[in-house]
């Protein structure tokens, strides 16, 4: 669960924080078209060193207009998407026999999935929650299980909304929803293996995308654009193929087998951010892939992950045990970035990055660790 994943990295990230540096071992950039990106290639070129630039030319130079310490505790709590309205998503995580919580968080208030606000009062009769993600307004959807049935959901504050899925199967993943309310579901029915990937609209309408039973076959989804293009891994074989959904499947052009990397997001512009997977080794490299190519993410160091794709192409994630921000095709460390806006601060991590150039993460405050929302001038 992508929650648990960003909980360890920025442990991880904590006990380095004091003493890591931002030195840059490679900051490259390239592209690939016309075809698979020639990985054999990408790993045997040059390296170029440098520190991460103080003055990037003729590219924007992020400063800091205001960070905001949102009004959550941050033990417990893993938030990891931002809307357009400013509103931090995530869950309250799960302790012993309860379930993991989604919740919303702007610099005012916090509301929290009650019996009241979210459950409609049959908590008791839930035995499955999980939360995928929020769209540009703030609407979160995820799936459960209450009283045996298998559901899509969406909320919004009030009661969510339930779609069924159809009976037998069960749920593996949501994706979106997208700014119009509509999410995508992959379903399997244990019995015969059959995988079905659904699109639901605000309505409750429902239409089938795709459809598999063979073996050694079938689509992963991993993200939904704010305008509603679904991004899916799919596999044929010994074949792993990126693919997007925009009202008819498209292939991209990218050896994601030997990439070493996974798909994290997808954006209005059909681009799909490509991270190193951390257990991979070797050295993988992050990308920006879309249906005219692969451009290599730039990096401070061979250990980067890249968390968040916002639809202006925007990245945010860490290097060298920092949090960066790609802007413009450039990469530039927040710390060292900061200026007076965000005096006091140490920042930890990126976690998201919303379409006004908001930034979502954890960062070290008066020597409290806490969730930050950072506004970019």
């Amino acid at each position: 669960m992508a929650h648990r994943h960003a909980m360890t990295q920025l442990l991880a990230v904590m006990a380095i924080a004091a003493v890591c540096g931002l030195s840059v071992s490679a900051c490259t950039d390239g592209t690939a078209r016309n075809g698979l990106l020639p990985m054999a290639a990408a790993a045997a070129s040059p390296s170029l060193a440098a520190d991460l630039p103080a003055d990037a030319g003729h590219a924007r130079r992020p400063t800091v207009a205001m960070v905001i310490a949102l009004p959550l505790s941050f033990t417990g709590t893993a938030l990891d998407r931002l809307a357009d309205n400013g509103r931090a998503s995530g869950v309250q995580l799960a302790s012993h026999g309860q379930l993991p919580l989604p919740l919303s968080v702007s610099p005012v208030d916090v509301v929290m999935a009650s019996d009241s606000n979210f459950f409609d009062n049959d908590r008791p009769l839930w035995t499955q929650l999980d939360t995928a993600a929020s769209n540009s307004h703030g609407l979160l959807a995820g799936h459960g299980v209450a009283a045996g049935e298998a559901f899509v959901w969406t909320w919004d504050g009030t009661p969510a909304r339930r779609h069924p899925v159809p009976a037998g199967f069960r749920i593996q993943s949501v994706a979106g929803p997208a700014d119009d309310g509509s999410m995508a579901a992959d379903i399997v029915q244990p019995g015969t293996n059959e995988q079905q990937i659904l699109l639901w609209q605000r309505s409750g309408s429902r239409s089938l995308l795709y459809r598999n039973m063979r073996a050694k076959a079938g689509m992963q989804l991993f993200g939904m654009a704010s305008n509603g293009i679904v991004g899916a891994i799919e596999r044929d074989g010994l074949l792993l193929m990126p693919r997007l959904y925009d009202g008819q499947w498209h292939t991209l052009p990218f050896d994601y087998l030997n990439c070493g990397c996974e798909a994290r997001r997808v954006n209005a512009r059909g681009e799909v951010l490509m991270s190193p997977r951390p257990d991979h080794g070797g050295d993988p490299q992050g990308y920006l892939v879309s249906r005219s190519g692969a451009r290599l993410l730039p990096r401070a160091a061979p250990d980067t992950t890249y968390t968040d794709l916002n639809d202006l192409g925007d990245v945010v994630g860490q290097s060298g045990g920092r949090p960066v921000l790609i802007l413009d095709g450039v990469l530039h460390d927040l710390n060292a970035y900061a200026g007076d806006g965000a005096a006091g601060w140490q920042f930890l991590t990126a976690s998201a990055i919303n379409g006004r150039r908001q930034i979502l993460g954890a960062g070290l405050w008066q020597g409290q660790t806490r969730w930050y929302r950072l506004n970019l001038r």
